[in-house]
């Protein structure tokens, strides 16, 4: 039998893509009736049977004296991770279903390699500790940033306020490089931060720093009355 195989191109964050479940149960579909068929799965089936991102829970302790942050620990717990794709060839993929060790490596690989601080808060700890319940995940929307992260900034929010400071005055204070440095400026200054706002309208910023990329996010949520059902 002669089969083509079109590829399906996908961003850096695959999401389910990155199994191939979807192609064999349309392969096993067309087999069966002996014909082509377009496999379309529903929001439903989608749930049901789909990837999701892992469930997870970050604890942190940040501790500051004086005018410094001298310690910061973050410890993630999640659902595992299913690397069963391996890094796109058999080998890995195989390596990745070893029982006990071989999905576990993966994850902490990934983590090392992508998670990080981009503070000088003293001496630095994030650790990662998946249970292995076995949900239909992947990486979805990136692998662990999304999660590392938003919980990162929420408590970097937190310690400025401690210790009475702006926001962005904060992160500019210890932030380590200056290409994330200069990339807060900007968001700040085009966001007109630390203006004069209406009560029932705030702002808030955060910045990440990977893979060699520098972003800050700054949002603006109106939440008066005559903002509903615009």
């Amino acid at each position: 039998t002669r089969v083509t195989v079109h590829v399906t191109e996908g961003g850096g964050s695959f999401g389910r893509r990155l199994f191939s479940d979807v192609a064999v149960e349309a392969a096993e579909i067309s087999k069966k009736i002996g014909k082509p068929v377009k496999l379309s799965w529903s929001r439903t089936d989608a749930f049901r049977q789909g990837r999701t991102h892992p469930m997870s829970v970050s604890r942190i302790r940040a501790c500051h004296r004086g005018g410094d942050v001298v310690k910061y620990e973050q410890r993630h717990v999640s659902s595992e991770t299913d690397f069963g794709h391996g890094i796109g060839d058999i080998i890995t993929s195989t390596a990745a279903s070893l029982p006990v060790a071989g999905n576990q490596a993966f994850s902490q690989v990934f983590f090392l390699l992508s998670q990080s601080t981009p503070y000088h808060f003293g001496p630095t700890t994030q650790t990662l500790k998946e249970v292995p319940l076995k949900f239909k995940t992947a990486s979805m929307r990136n692998v662990y940033s999304p999660n590392i992260v938003c919980a990162r900034e929420l408590v970097v929010d937190k310690l400025a306020a401690g210790m009475g400071k702006d926001p962005v005055e904060f992160r500019r204070e210890f932030i380590k490089h200056e290409r994330l440095r200069a990339v807060l400026n900007k968001a700040a200054e085009e966001g007109q931060w630390g203006r004069s706002l209406p009560e029932g309208v705030a702002q808030g910023i955060a910045v990440h720093a990977e893979y060699r990329a520098n972003v800050a996010m700054l949002v603006e949520i109106d939440c008066r009355p005559g903002t509903v059902d615009r």
